[in-house]
């Protein structure tokens, strides 16, 4: 049996430590849980690091860090927010130990797939997310007719 070489041991252990988000608590909340179709309903995305290390989640701008997403036929799609102006700085988005972010966003009943829809009447499970390999658990959102 041949056993792993320490160089090989170090980055499974090193590529392990960089994705372990463990330490990243991701929650969202809204107030009511009802959205009316092309009504938007303000949501609250918190980010933050228990750990004692800097968590970083990609790259992008400072102020658009985190988002929404809601999960249709097994999968995660971006629940796009509405209006939402970013800044064009290109950051690495992250947060060093013991911070925390919220972002305020809103969102109206729209998925990103191939293309942008509008949700049919229904319940829907939204996270909020950094990244996308953090997300909140699932809060249940009515979307009501008309």
């Amino acid at each position: 049996m041949k056993l792993p070489s320490l160089v090989t041991l170090t980055l499974v252990l090193v590529a392990c430590s960089l994705f372990d988000g463990d330490d990243l608590d991701i929650s969202v909340s809204a107030p009511g849980g009802v959205v009316s179709p092309g009504e938007a309903l303000a949501f609250d995305v918190t980010a933050e690091n228990r750990g004692d290390s800097r968590v970083t989640w990609g790259e992008g701008s400072s102020t658009c860090q985190l988002h929404l997403e809601v999960r249709l036929d097994g999968h995660d799609y971006l629940a796009p927010a509405v209006p939402r102006i970013c800044t064009a700085d290109y950051v690495e988005m992250g947060l060093d130990p013991g911070q925390a972010r919220t972002e305020v966003l809103s969102w109206a009943g729209y998925v990103l797939r191939d293309s942008l829809e509008l949700l049919l009447p229904g319940t829907y499970a939204l996270r909020g997310a950094a990244g996308s390999d953090w997300k909140s658990p699932p809060i249940e959102v009515e979307i009501v007719a008309e």
